[in-house]
């Protein structure tokens, strides 16, 4: 095992001890989870995650023995060195990009003071595409790569989540939408979505996440969607047949 040793100036913090990385192989795999379910080993101990043989640990949980600022700040380090290993080469000569010592301890400096840190766009539409890579049951998964993100961070009221939503669908689903009822059509005009350009064309076009702010540390009142899915199938019942379409609707 290869130790990347990460500090900052204020690594003596008694709640954040010093992190100390352990990367399992040289794909900078960091702590592997077999619980709780799928995990990254889709919830089975015996299941090597790479051809280096990575193996989540049986000894219980490791967030156990951690505070919660503690779980936060190893995960983080563990996502950085992931990211620089994989975004690093790209990355380097952008605006405003640090080095990974330099971001590191940006990181650890804001998770010691303020409990939380944030992303850069970059970090989180490449921390969304890896999600995307290491779920084992999503078929679709060989397209992380083509995931785009949508940063919707600075949304704060309902009416502007609801216009992200449908903002969502008409770039997911761009010729799609012309496909619809002219009613529908309408609909979606109203929020001057300058995607909608070619009625020839029916069907999807890329892959895109939209990633709205997060809850407060250690809160649950970050915003919420609550519908299971934004476009389902309608329902009705025929009074005969019983219910035509999907019953949940």
């Amino acid at each position: 095992m290869k130790a990347f040793p990460v500090c900052a100036n204020d690594c003596d913090d008694a709640d954040v001890p010093p992190v100390s990385l352990t990367g399992r192989c040289p794909f900078r795999h960091g702590t592997i989870y077999a619980h709780p379910y799928p995990g990254y080993a889709h919830g089975n101990p015996n299941r090597g995650i790479c051809p280096k043989g990575c193996r989540p640990s049986t000894a219980g949980d490791i967030t156990d023995s951690e505070t919660p600022k503690q779980t936060l700040l190893r995960e983080a380090m563990e996502f950085l060195e992931l990211y620089y290993h994989e975004r690093g080469e790209d990355m380097k000569g952008s605006k405003g990009f640090l080095s990974k010592i330099e971001r590191m301890a940006a990181v650890r400096k804001s998770i010691v003071e303020y409990g939380t840190y944030e992303h850069t766009f970059d970090e989180l539409e490449h921390g969304a595409q890896v999600a995307w890579r290491n779920a084992p049951k999503c078929s679709n998964r060989k397209y992380w790569e083509q995931l785009k993100l949508i940063d919707c961070r600075e949304v704060k009221s309902n009416e502007g989540m609801f216009k992200c939503c449908v903002q969502h669908i008409s770039k997911a689903m761009v010729g799609l939408v012309f496909c619809l009822s002219p009613d529908i059509q309408k609909y979606f005009s109203k929020y001057s979505l300058s995607t909608l350009q070619n009625p020839q064309e029916c069907g999807s076009s890329e892959c895109y996440i939209s990633v709205f702010p997060p809850a407060s540390a250690g809160t649950l009142n970050g915003p919420r969607i609550w519908n299971d899915q934004l476009l389902s199938y309608a329902s009705y019942d025929d009074g005969e047949k019983g219910v035509i379409g999907d019953p949940n609707n």
